[in-house]
């Protein structure tokens, strides 16, 4: 099955971890089905029918990264929308609570056809010299992306 089959041609709402040790954000390089690309992201995924996003952020971490995390509360809301693909994600600040830090997999993908292709932690100061998807957080300040008591703020899909 390619990727537009699995991600493309319905509505898909995602999570991702916002995750963040000694003002670094914990990113993984996948290759994109949706543009051929490679690129950084935060490391998150598809929440299945009947689960929670907090439970989806944790599941999700856990194969991308082989970490354990605490999802705290959402900080953004976007919306991707790129034919065949829509998308509606929700990012979330997280606490490492164990695990090691390892590469995972897409368990919904072959084992030769995964898009995840490595990981790493970027300092907050270099994501805007990171080829990063979402564009937005390379426009943020670290301190925004850090706060964890601020207010839920929505990107609209032309701002990402």
């Amino acid at each position: 099955m390619s990727g537009d089959q699995i991600f493309g041609g319905h509505l898909r709402v995602r999570v991702n971890a916002l995750i963040i040790s000694d003002s670094r954000l914990l990113l993984v390089q996948i290759a994109s089905p949706a543009s051929g690309k490679t690129f950084w992201m935060p490391p998150g995924g598809g929440v299945q029918f009947g689960e929670s996003l907090a439970d989806a952020l944790v599941r999700e971490v856990k194969e991308e990264t082989g970490l354990g995390i605490e999802p705290l509360k959402p900080r953004y809301v976007t919306e991707y929308m790129r034919h065949p693909y829509h998308a509606v994600e929700f990012y979330y600040n997280c606490v490492v609570t164990g695990g090691e830090l390892k590469m995972g997999t897409d368990p919904e993908l072959g084992s030769d056809r995964q898009i995840i292709q490595n990981i790493r932690w970027t300092k907050l100061v270099d994501l805007k010299d990171t080829e990063l998807y979402p564009v937005f957080l390379k426009r943020e300040s670290p301190e925004d992306i850090i706060d964890t008591g601020g207010e839920i703020r929505f990107i609209p899909a032309e701002a990402i």
